[in-house]
């Protein structure tokens, strides 16, 4: 067999990467990977923020319909027969649709409770009630389907004339809420829930907010960020500012009921105008709280 002549050689070697350039094309095609995966995941949390967005969106629109069509009445924001939408356990027996497993009947059982609520007439899409966003339905424990509450204290007021500043009020939120409910025929299923409406512990005393303490929770399902929908009808997109606000926000154990008692005591903070912030436990929310206790709709903040 004839051998290679040594031009044959020098070319096969000039053809062939060094050891050098081969760490640099791994380190290079490791960049770029990285760079594609984190535009990826970028693409796909934008994408769930205008899915949220949008929700809540339809959601304050048929807020807004109802009331035409109930002498400006305000829709109920809790979560019972009256109200904008129905709970898995005040659903009344017989109305559970089929299930096999919790996280199957997290997503049914919320999405038929919607559509017995006085909401759904006026967006006949049960899937508005979810954010893609929000991870709690992937839990093992207690999944939960519902990612928005709406504001209590509209309760407070009859009509929506009564409102001063649509613009300025919520009416939905995204909350995070620790807690749990059995549902389903013989309560067999355990299930996240938002429970109610969202509310603080007492309505809000403008201006200076005094004693603001978190009893309700946010959410984080954008990275730093919460949808809030509006009485006008517009959604607005709040990133959290205080590390008490994003660690009330992250806490996930679907413990019994008296867990957000717990949670409310752990984590809270009094807001005063001379002294500054006051802070329970070393965590406070002094940039969150005002703009939660501003947008709170209640007969002391119309």
């Amino acid at each position: 067999m004839k051998k290679p002549d040594k031009q044959s050689r020098l070319r096969a070697r000039a053809r062939a990467f060094t050891r050098v350039e081969l760490m640099v094309l791994i380190a290079l095609t490791g960049m770029f990977a990285a760079m594609l995966l984190t535009s990826t995941a970028n693409t796909k949390a934008q994408a769930h923020l205008a899915v949220c967005i949008d929700n809540q969106r339809q959601l304050a629109l048929g807020w807004r319909l109802y009331a035409e069509d109930h002498l400006d009445l305000i829709l109920g924001m809790g979560d019972d027969l009256s109200d904008w939408r129905v709970r898995p356990d005040n659903i009344p027996f017989g109305y559970w649709p089929r299930a096999t497993g919790a996280i199957e009947a997290a997503i049914n059982y919320d999405e038929a409770g919607y559509k017995l609520g006085g909401h759904y007439p006026y967006s006949r899409t049960a899937k508005i009630i979810h954010c893609p966003a929000d991870p709690r339905i992937n839990s093992s424990n207690a999944p939960a389907w519902v990612s928005y509450s709406g504001m209590g204290d509209l309760g407070g007021f009859v009509k929506t004339t009564s409102l001063l500043n649509p613009s300025q009020r919520f009416l939905w939120t995204e909350e995070n809420d620790p807690r749990h409910v059995n549902a389903g025929p013989w309560s067999q299923y355990q299930l996240g829930e938002n429970l109610g409406s969202w509310v603080f512990q007492a309505p809000p005393t403008p201006p200076d907010w005094q004693g603001l303490t978190w009893w309700d929770a946010p959410a984080t399902f954008h990275l730093d960020n919460s949808v809030f929908s509006y009485a006008d009808g517009h959604v607005g997109v709040r990133q959290w500012l205080d590390d008490a606000t994003l660690a009330i926000a992250a806490y996930s154990p679907h413990g019994p009921q008296t867990d957000k008692i717990t949670l409310a005591r752990l984590i809270s903070a009094t807001s005063s105008p001379t002294g500054g912030p006051l802070y329970t436990d070393g965590l406070g929310s002094r940039h969150d709280l005002p703009f939660m206790a501003a947008g709170y709709a209640s007969l002391q903040n119309p």
